[in-house]
């Protein structure tokens, strides 16, 4: 058997320090830059959730006026009465080499942004799982934004980084090259030494990928952390209008923010398993769907000969007190009865803890008496029932 033994391992030119350090104790420490887990502070950002979407034939977002969540932490966003018309937002299977899904937009009819109006995709990332960035210290940390994007639409774009807690942002423009084409961008930027960030449950960052800004919204690029206005978003002049042709088309994925390495370079995309990224995801939203005679896999009892109630736990703890949807229509089901289709349906109780709640329905008067075991059942196609706790 043979032995080697070294103090350290170093590249040829050994001008990059020691790769490999070994120290007297049998321990040692590596640079190492690729393959780390927990790099990527940005959920979802290979597109691959779509908790939202139930069918084939709902398989896009129509944003309109206002914000929309679309693709699981993704939303479609615009201000000041911006009018998406017709454009959808939709998940698709066009991605580069190491990606399955994208986040696509397709415009629809035309539009001309003025004033304060904006057209975007937007992530939030809650406050304190951005702690370890050391925001108002001097040992605030740079950070490497990664994505890929494309476009039929050549010109420049823009990227916007909000800090809640401060109203402070850094704006930068990208340009899409070459039509029709995957292209990868990456982007470094300094921490911010003067502001914390709240150790919360609150919203730390917006990151904001603009499509089209009015003019009363057009402010510089900038790389120094700037005050904002009440939350304002930004763009520059030179902001392309994606929505300047009904054919235009505009894809994201393979989004990563990671502390910088020094380098200023990018490491490979952390790829997490679907369910992995699916709990991460269900902290902020929880959908279960069904069709006619489905179950929901909620069990409960009538608390009264008109109503029942039934305790459910979430999958994850979610990130607060969620809201509580219902799409379709549902019932109390056993093997001896079955309740008329639920008038109403309402969450109470939730737990403190956020990992669990009560919903309760109401149905029309029956023959069903109190304190009767039974399970939730939807009782029409593409059902369900939504839990939200969005930032």
């Amino acid at each position: 058997m043979s032995t080697i033994k070294v103090n350290s391992i170093s590249d040829a030119a050994g001008a990059n320090g020691n790769a490999i350090t070994l120290a007297s104790d049998g321990t040692c420490t590596a640079k190492i830059t690729n393959n780390l887990s927990n790099r990527n502070l940005v959920i979802n950002g290979g597109m691959q959730v779509n908790q939202r979407v139930s069918t084939a034939g709902l398989d896009d977002f129509n944003v309109v006026t206002g914000s929309l969540y679309t693709l699981d932490r993704w939303q479609g966003v615009g201000t000041s009465s911006f009018d998406w018309d017709s454009a959808r937002i939709k998940q698709v299977s066009d991605s580069p080499d190491e990606f399955s899904n994208s986040l696509r937009v397709d415009i629809g009819n035309t539009e001309t942004p003025s004033g304060g109006h904006n057209g975007l995709i937007r992530t939030r990332l809650e406050a304190q799982n951005l702690q370890h960035l050391a925001y108002g210290t001097s040992s605030a940390k740079s950070c490497t934004l990664s994505f890929w994007v494309r476009s039929n639409k050549t010109g420049t774009y823009c990227w916007q980084i909000k800090q809640h807690d401060a109203d402070k942002y850094l704006l930068y423009e990208y340009s899409i090259s070459s039509a029709n084409t995957w292209e990868k961008k990456t982007i470094t930027f300094a921490g911010n030494t003067a502001d914390a960030i709240a150790n919360d449950n609150g919203e730390g960052f917006q990151l904001c990928w603009h499509l089209a800004c009015g003019s009363s919204d057009h402010a510089s690029a900038t790389t120094s952390w700037t005050a904002g206005n009440s939350g304002k978003l930004y763009a520059t002049s030179n902001q392309v209008n994606l929505w300047d042709h009904a054919d235009n088309v505009w894809y994201l994925t393979g989004v990563q923010l990671e502390v910088d390495n020094g380098s200023g370079v990018a490491t490979d995309f952390e790829h997490r398993p679907y369910g992995d990224e699916l709990a991460r995801c269900q902290r902020y939203c929880f959908v279960v769907k069904g069709d006619d005679d489905d179950f929901t896999g909620f069990s409960g009892y009538t608390s009264a000969t008109t109503r029942s109630c039934y305790p459910i736990r979430f999958p994850v703890p979610m990130r607060t007190a969620p809201t509580l949807a219902v799409s379709g229509t549902l019932r109390m089901q056993s093997g001896q009865y079955d309740s008329p289709t639920f008038t109403s349906m309402e969450m109470l109780d939730p737990n403190t803890s956020y990992d669990g709640c009560r919903i309760d329905g109401t149905f029309s008067a029956s023959s069903i008496a109190r304190d009767k075991p039974g399970n939730l059942q939807f009782q029409a196609n593409s059902s369900s029932i939504t839990f939200n706790a969005e930032l």
